[in-house]
């Protein structure tokens, strides 16, 4: 990071950790703490509990190529225990999203396994996300559910 050792109380990582190199990220935050420091990892993980929430996870599964490869749910007890050498606590949090169709597309888009944009894939699950969108929407909107996880240590 090039910044000073010692220097910070808290670091924090939202939604990536899952792309870190974890031994090295490790290191850094270590270097990086004060005495009594804590590094927290949080992800919003989506539910399906909705019909259209089925059908966008589905939607991912089906038209999105390294969507299993590179899901944060992948991570596991052990990934957690290791890099916080077993001290962590997991806190869980209620959190939805409220999107307009062009904001579902916006949060699709924005996703690392998106399909590439022009692609016979995304052309498709852009068209089955719109007919699941029109089928379920509230007013206007969908929501996303979420359980917000806070691993922290």
């Amino acid at each position: 990071t090039g910044l000073p050792d010692g220097c910070v109380d808290l670091v924090t990582v939202a939604q990536a950790f899952h792309w870190f190199d974890r031994p090295a990220f490790k290191q850094e935050c270590w270097r990086l703490l004060k005495p009594g420091g804590r590094v927290a990892l949080i992800w919003n993980d989506r539910l399906t509990d909705t019909p259209f929430l089925k059908a966008y996870e589905a939607g991912l599964r089906t038209y999105s190529g390294d969507y299993e490869e590179v899901n944060h749910r992948n991570l596991g007890e052990a990934d957690f225990t290791a890099f916080f050498e077993g001290d962590y606590r997991l806190e869980r949090f209620a959190n939805r999203q409220l999107f307009d169709l062009d904001g579902v597309l916006g949060r699709l888009n924005s996703s690392s396994y998106a399909p590439v944009a022009g692609s016979q894939a995304h052309t498709e699950l852009t068209a089955l996300i719109a007919r699941e969108f029109e089928r379920h929407a509230v007013n206007g909107v969908i929501a996303f559910n979420y359980n917000t996880l806070l691993y922290s240590g």
